[in-house]
C-alpha cells in the first residue's frame, strides 16, 4: 500500500494532464523520480506533451517501444487517457496494460478507484 500511496501525486498529476485535454506520451520508470520515502512525481517533457480530443487518431508521437499501446502504431488507433494509463500501467506492470483499448481503464478516477477502492476528493480525486 505504501508504494500505491507514493504514486498518488504520479496520477494526480497525469489526471490534471488529462483535465485539460493533454496526454503526456512519455511515461516510464525514467521519468518517474522518487523524492523521499513517501514521495513519487513525474517528470513533463514538452516534446512529448500532446493535446487530444476523446476518441482522437493517432498523432505523430514518439514513445518508448517498451511502453507504448498499440493503438499508437495504428493510424486508426485512438489516443487518449487509456494511452497515459497503459504507460503507468507498464512502468508499474498492472492489468491496464490489456491489449484491447476497451478493456483498460479509462480514465485516472477509475484506474485510482480500482487501485484504492474508491475514486475520492482525499486521494486527489
Amino acid at each position: 500500500m505504501k508504494f500505491l500511496q507514493c504514486l498518488l501525486p504520479v496520477m494526480n498529476g497525469i489526471a490534471a494532464l488529462h483535465g485539460a485535454g493533454i496526454i503526456h506520451c512519455g511515461i516510464k520508470p525514467d521519468r518517474i523520480i522518487i523524492l523521499n520515502v513517501s514521495t513519487m512525481k513525474l517528470l513533463l517533457d514538452t516534446g512529448t506533451l500532446k493535446k487530444f480530443s476523446i476518441k482522437a487518431t493517432s498523432l505523430p508521437v514518439i514513445f518508448d517501444q517498451h511502453y507504448t499501446p498499440l493503438e499508437v502504431y495504428s493510424t486508426k488507433g485512438e489516443l487518449g487517457p487509456w494511452t497515459d494509463i497503459y504507460a503507468l500501467c507498464a512502468t508499474i506492470y498492472l492489468k491496464g496494460m490489456s491489449v484491447d483499448i476497451k478493456d483498460r481503464y479509462q480514465s485516472m478516477e477509475e484506474f485510482c478507484e480500482a487501485l484504492y477502492g474508491a475514486a475520492n476528493k482525499s486521494l486527489g480525486f
